[in-house]
């Protein structure tokens, strides 16, 4: 009788053991079903034109962009010492660190600000999310509006202090000034409201015992806010 339990025991247990392997498996399946449409987006417009971008590196091509001749790492040397490049190499650099950094900063004083329980504050919430309903193509007519050298309302602000007319696009002093902050104005929006879903999932508890010992908000978000918003910090800054 005690085998005959034993050997039925183990005989449920092997076929559970099944259920939840097959349970696994048709998980599995469901989830890349899911992500399908999503890796074939990806394949077909990132993945592809990147492998075909360094396979083309390694070769000549003729004015159909088809290649021709194995040129190995000449393509590279002669990139690499050229004096253009690294000049704009160094502006492409500091055009991103400089719009990330700006975006952040400002993404994270906003959400900080509509996290607030204040009067009022789901119309900026509203209007500091604005940006994300805004297309590319018409930020790009409306700033170059603002940056008119002309009519510009950038430069009619400069004649209110006196100050001389600049060419905003096309000044190699302004330039990349003009072009940071029209990014800085698109990014805003996305990272406010991915700051601000990270800030609501912080427990209040931590900033009410903090008030009740009497921490200052400076030292509550330098302790509690940007170390558990880390995260979420991270995901904005290698979002840009």
């Amino acid at each position: 009788m005690i085998q005959n339990l034993s050997a039925g025991e183990a005989i449920n247990a092997q076929l559970e053991q099944e259920k939840k392997t097959k349970r696994r498996y048709g998980d599995a399946v469901t989830g890349w079903l899911f992500l399908l449409p999503s890796l074939i987006l990806l394949a077909v417009f990132i993945f592809y034109p990147m492998f075909r971008t360094v396979f083309l590196s390694f070769y000549l091509t003729d004015f159909a962009g088809h290649p021709t001749v194995f040129a190995g790492l000449s393509n590279f040397k002669e990139l690499f010492t050229s004096a253009d490049y690294r000049q704009s190499l160094l502006y492409t650099l500091m055009f991103a660190a400089g719009t990330v950094a700006a975006t952040v900063i400002i993404s994270l004083f906003l959400a900080l600000l509509a996290n607030e329980k204040l009067k009022g504050i789901g119309f900026f919430r509203t209007i500091f999310a604005s940006t994300m309903g805004i297309s590319v193509s018409v930020a790009s007519v409306f700033w170059m509006f603002l940056f008119n050298p002309s009519i510009g309302l950038m430069n009619r602000l400069m004649q209110l202090f006196h100050l001389p007319a600049v060419s905003w696009l096309t000044d190699p002093h302004w330039a990349l000034f003009s072009i940071s902050l029209s990014t800085v104005w698109m990014n805003t929006g996305f990272s406010f409201l991915i700051l601000l879903g990270g800030l609501q999932h912080i427990d209040q508890n931590l900033y009410e015992s903090a008030q009740i010992t009497g921490i200052p908000y400076l030292t509550q978000v330098r302790r509690i806010t940007l170390p558990l918003l880390s995260p979420t910090l991270f995901f904005s800054s290698s979002f840009r």
